[in-house]
């Protein structure tokens, strides 16, 4: 049932159960079947837990076996007490397998393949600011959204990067399972990186659905998280121009 290659960094999930599925004439007996697959849901948990410790570097070729995935949400589904046969729902399992392989489609990507080559020669040795970046992620602890704005600023070396490659970027990090601590300072890395710049410079702030809509329920909450490299760190004119350029923090709900 279960054929896992292996070369080096390059994954490819292949399985074989929808046949067994097909194979199922009545809605209990697929349920049945669903409800009774824990090897194989026990596997998959930890082929994506193995995929969200990767580090920045590493790229994965992955084929998204929707069928599959969608049996598994159909699975919880069922668990909550929902019945899979209802008009809402009959193709609600594959519709949130889809959403999901998107939503994590950062882990198929590697930082020089978003960036392109769009790294240019330029004698500006002052601040870039890109500000206002929007993104979504999704909490690893709960698997809930957390959503908000990103600020980056860079001391050119001699290299830019270009505009949209700064949000590229952040995309590419925040569609993972993610907490926002480790997502700014990834962005960070990746343009220092890229850039080989004199320092970076960012800032997010979100909003967290697992402290909103569940939890402590703080409905005006939001969190800023900073990261900071090279000159930022010891030079503090740099460091205020930054801070001074960057908006207020502004409440979930405005």
């Amino acid at each position: 049932m279960w054929d896992i290659i292996s070369t080096n960094v390059n994954l490819i999930l292949h399985i074989n159960s929808s046949k067994v599925f097909d194979k199922c004439s009545k809605s209990d007996e697929k349920i049945s079947f669903l409800l009774n697959q824990s090897l194989f849901y026990d596997k998959l948990c930890i082929f994506l837990l193995d995929a969200s410790n990767m580090s920045n570097s590493d790229t994965v070729n992955f084929i998204h076996d929707y069928e599959i995935l969608s049996k598994h949400y159909a699975q919880i589904i069922s668990s909550a007490g929902e019945d899979l046969t209802r008009d809402g729902l009959i193709d609600t399992p594959m519709r949130a397998a889809k959403a999901f392989g998107y939503l994590t489609r950062g882990y198929h990507q590697d930082l020089a393949t978003v960036a392109n080559n769009a790294i240019f020669d330029s004698d500006n040795p002052e601040l870039v600011l890109v500000q206002n970046i929007e993104f979504y992620s999704l909490c690893e602890h709960h698997l809930l959204p957390f959503y908000g704005v990103a600020h980056v600023g860079y001391l050119p070396d001699g290299k830019v990067l270009g505009l949209s490659k700064v949000a590229r970027i952040i995309d590419m990090y925040a569609r993972r399972l993610q907490i926002q601590e480790n997502l700014t300072k990834q962005v960070a890395s990746a343009i220092e990186e890229l850039t080989g710049c004199r320092g970076v410079a960012v800032i997010m702030d979100a909003c967290h659905m697992c402290m909103m809509m569940r939890g402590v329920g703080k409905q005006q909450s939001t969190t800023r998280t900073t990261s900071m490299l090279g000159e930022f760190t010891t030079n503090h004119d740099a460091r205020r121009e930054f801070l001074d350029a960057v908006p207020r923090r502004m409440p979930a709900f405005g």
